[in-house]
This record gives structure tokens, sequence and C-alpha cells, in this order.
């Protein structure tokens, strides 16, 4: 089940809003999408991969019966998302961020110092890149941290996909927020 975190601007809260009796709240567990049950990554896939989503969730501890499944379109802030930015470093800057790559997979942030990516942050306040972000891929170079670093260290046109992690406390990245 996808446990919500917490419920930040979008879709999802202008539900909240117009149907209070039925708000996804904190501690709510969603554990089915459009008939897909059980596994967090299916979960994830589908509400990618569908327009409209049937929601099922069961309310957390201490709360009154679930909702009716919702039925809307929106990306859950509590479930791990994909989004990419652009940076360029021709001019010789470097991204300025501090990683741990101990997964193998990918650069976990530790750190956001100057450079590019606090340059990408003071332009796009919206879609702000943070510490516990993950770089999962550079320029299309998936599943390597040693292949993500090499890419970044020899092109200098770099598309970053960045991973906001399931659970995270932070912004959803995808929030309607007027700057997607």
């Amino acid at each position: 089940a996808l446990v919500i975190d917490v419920v930040g601007p979008g879709v999802v809260r202008r539900w909240n809003d117009a149907n209070p009796g039925r708000a996804l709240r904190p501690g709510d567990a969603i554990f089915e999408v459009n008939d897909v049950r059980g596994d967090v990554n299916a979960l994830v896939a589908e509400c990618r991969r569908a327009d409209v989503l049937t929601v099922r969730a069961m309310r957390g501890r201490g709360h009154a019966p679930a909702p009716a499944p919702a039925h809307a379109p929106f990306c859950l802030g509590c479930a791990p998302v994909e989004f990419e930015i652009v940076v360029d470093r021709s001019e010789g800057a470097g991204l300025g961020v501090g990683v741990d790559h101990g997964d193998g997979e990918s650069l976990r942030l530790e750190s956001v110092e100057s450079g590019l990516i606090e340059d990408w942050n003071a332009l796009h306040p919206k879609r702000r890149v943070h510490v516990g972000d993950k770089i999962v891929a550079v320029n299309g170079v998936r599943g390597s941290a040693k292949d993500i670093i090499e890419e970044c260290k020899v092109s200098n046109h770099l598309r970053l996909t960045v991973m906001r992690p399931f659970g995270s406390s932070l912004p959803c990245c995808c929030a309607d927020d007027g700057d997607l």
C-alpha cells in the first residue's frame, strides 16, 4: 500500500477541498488503483499510466471509515516521482552537489551548494531539486552510479532525471503549480 505522508498542492488537495467528508489524509493507505493491488511499484506505474484513476484507500488509525473510490487524474505526492531538469556545463560550472552513490544505481543528493543545481533552483522555485532527491539518470544513462557520474563528466548538456523518493515530506515536484 502507498501510505500518504503529506497532501501537497494539486489535484488531491482540490479533491479534498471539494469532498471534505471523503478527503485523503496523512496516514491513509492507498491499496488499489484501477483494479491494480498489492505491489507498490505496480500501483505507482498505474498512477503514471492512466489519465483517470479509481483509487481505493483505507483510513489510518483513528480516522473515520475509508472514503469511496475517488475518480480524478492526479499524481500521488507520496509516491516516488521522476522529473527532468536540464543544465548546461559548457561555461565550466559544476553541478554543485554532494552525493552518496552507495546504492550503486543513483546519486542521492546530500547537499546543494553553489553551482548549476542551485542556479536551476533559483530559476525554477516551484520545481526545486532538494537534498534527499536522487539523480537516477543523465542523458538517458541509467542503472549505474558510476556510469551516471561518467556521463556528468563528459557531457556539457545534461538532462538529469531526478527522483523524489517514496514517502518524502518534500513538496511534490509534479503538483499543479503552474510551473510545469
